[in-house]
């Protein structure tokens, strides 16, 4: 697949939620079950690649980059998912005292009304599944085939912050998209992110039913503010449990990277396989027409929506 296919496809995605979000206002009896928007909408996103892989004869591992894994890099998965967690949550928890805590608000509400075992398909099976399968399995991995991996790291995660279309959780997702994708490239397959994207949102999951409906949907979701500081904590003592818990993001983000080396070490053949096809391939650009224009439609709806939810929060 080429750069421009893939922007096409990026495209596509873009307008698939649109278009659900269309039906959701044609039909507004049936769209108002979350399960079913979630279902409807991932089922449109994922269709064009399937359409793109039967049409050019591709498999699906070559076309998603599920390649089979060591369990020795299954088990450093799990322990790299417990490492960039706080950096996720710290982003979220800052960007969240400007536009609000959107995931929580959005779908935590009524989540009684929801078995736990539909919500647990959908949020912690489903949603992961796909997003890597479009962003990492698909986009980073045709990005980097052009020969700028930094590029497709930071293009690729970039283009998954603005698909949740808004700030609070764009700087967070964004940053998890870069984390997932240098998992993926050190592994050189998807199950990696796959992995930590499942269990990022399943423990979640799990805790909303057993703590009840206050509870984030994400572990990135938590709000250092009320979580940690509470209303009546004076600001000094706000701004010393934020930059305390900012440190220790960042040792633990240092310690991730070492993790990754572990992983590149033990996926040797495949890491160094990967690297001879990038050097043979030679440096050429990301970035496409369809590509751009998605970008810049997710990012006006990200800024009209961020802009939008932060005057109800001021007002």
């Amino acid at each position: 697949m080429t750069h421009v296919k893939a922007g096409w496809l990026y495209l596509i995605t873009i307008l698939a939620e649109f278009g659900v979000f269309g039906l959701a206002l044609a039909f507004p009896s049936t769209f108002e079950n979350f399960i079913i928007v979630e279902v409807v909408l991932f089922g449109i996103m994922i269709i064009p690649y399937f359409i793109f892989m039967f049409a050019t004869r591709t498999s699906f591992t070559e076309m998603f980059g599920f390649h089979v894994i060591k369990f020795s890099t299954f088990m450093l998965t799990l322990l790299y998912i417990i490492l960039i967690v706080p950096m996720s949550t710290f982003l979220n928890s800052i960007s969240a005292l400007f536009f609000g805590n959107i995931a929580e608000s959005m779908l935590t509400e009524g989540v009684a009304s929801y078995s736990f075992l539909s919500m647990f398909l959908v949020i912690a099976v489903m949603g992961p599944v796909i997003e890597e399968m479009m962003f990492r399995g698909v986009m980073f991995r045709v990005f980097g085939k052009r020969g700028r991996i930094a590029g497709a790291v930071i293009v690729s995660a970039l283009i998954f912050g603005l698909y949740h279309k808004n700030l609070n959780q764009f700087f967070y997702t964004t940053y998890i998209g870069i984390m997932f994708a240098l998992i993926d490239d050190a592994a050189d397959s998807i199950w990696p992110s796959t992995i930590c994207h499942i269990i990022f949102n399943g423990f979640s999951v799990c805790m909303m039913y057993i703590v009840g409906p206050g509870m984030p949907l994400a572990v990135s979701d938590l709000n250092l503010t009320d979580q940690v500081a509470g209303e009546a904590m004076p600001t000094q003592y706000l701004i010393v449990a934020y930059v305390i818990f900012g440190l220790i993001s960042v040792v633990f983000l240092f310690l991730s990277t070492l993790v990754l080396r572990g992983i590149r070490k033990i996926e040797g053949a495949k890491s160094g396989s990967r690297a001879k096809s990038k050097s043979t391939t030679g440096k050429a650009g990301i970035f496409s027409v369809p590509l751009i224009i998605g970008i810049v439609i997710a990012s006006v709806v990200t800024i009209i929506n961020s802009f939008a939810m932060y005057l109800e929060n001021i007002l």
